[in-house]
């Protein structure tokens, strides 16, 4: 429950890129604990809370990618053209995103 709240409270975004701290497989068993009772609310907050210095940067769109500068492009955007049908497919079939949108 508490992991589908946190899908819902953050609804998608349309950002090209996004930055910030990376969520790592600590914060799903802590998730898990609290639905499970084992810890209070208070204990899944503090727990959840930021500490390591972790960081990444996600490129979230074609044209973000595209925007890289970038050494050897010749490799890149063979694998990007090897990628994008499939990547398309799945925002189309599985999420319902209209292609319009998803292009």
């Amino acid at each position: 429950m508490v992991a589908k709240y946190i899908y819902l409270s953050h609804p998608a975004h349309t950002f090209d890129i996004v930055e910030g701290p990376i969520a790592d497989d600590k914060m799903v068993v802590q998730i898990r604990l609290y639905e499970q009772g084992k810890i209070s609310i208070e204990s899944l907050i503090e727990r959840l809370t930021y500490r390591e210095p972790t960081h990444q940067i996600c490129f979230c769109t074609l044209a973000s990618l595209y925007a890289l500068e970038l050494v050897d492009n010749v490799e890149f955007y063979s694998a990007i053209d090897e990628i994008t049908g499939a990547v398309l497919e799945a925002m189309v079939v599985d999420l319902k995103v209209p292609e319009s949108s998803a292009i």
